[in-house]
């Protein structure tokens, strides 16, 4: 089923919309029924035995969408936002041995320094870019 009832409880409702969208589609009823039996085998229970089934059922329902949107990202998805992370890393790390360097009149980069400082901005110059016939 794709839709919930319109009896389903707001709060239930939107917990379930923080998973990825197919997840939601294809289990959101059955997730929303065994909710629903839970609470029902719960009974007349009393007001804090309530309160805590339902912090529970919340915690538990962020928990599984956090899990299901690692899962349904592409691992292509995945290897590309690291290396685009890595990049921009050596990136500032290099502007900021360069910044240090001009703003310290003490200190001077030696060669070897200059060249690592060079080497990281390449490399993350080339870990940002998109290989070619690949789509981000």
């Amino acid at each position: 089923m794709t839709t919930l009832s319109p009896r389903t409880p707001k709060l239930v409702r939107l917990a379930l919309g923080v998973f990825p969208a197919a997840f939601r589609i294809r289990y959101g009823h059955e997730i929303w029924q065994c909710i629903r039996d839970a609470r029902r085998d719960l009974g007349n229970a009393s007001f804090v035995l309530t309160i805590r089934f339902w912090i529970v059922i919340m915690a538990d329902l962020g928990r599984s969408a956090s899990v299901e949107w690692c899962r349904s990202i592409s691992r292509e998805s995945y290897i590309l936002a690291l290396r685009r992370t890595a990049g921009a890393v050596l990136i500032t790390a290099a502007f900021v041995s360069i910044a240090y360097d001009a703003i310290s009149p003490k200190l001077r980069m030696g060669v070897l320094v200059a060249l690592l400082t060079a080497l990281a901005a390449v490399t993350g110059g080339l870990l940002m870019r998109n290989r070619p016939g690949k789509v981000p």
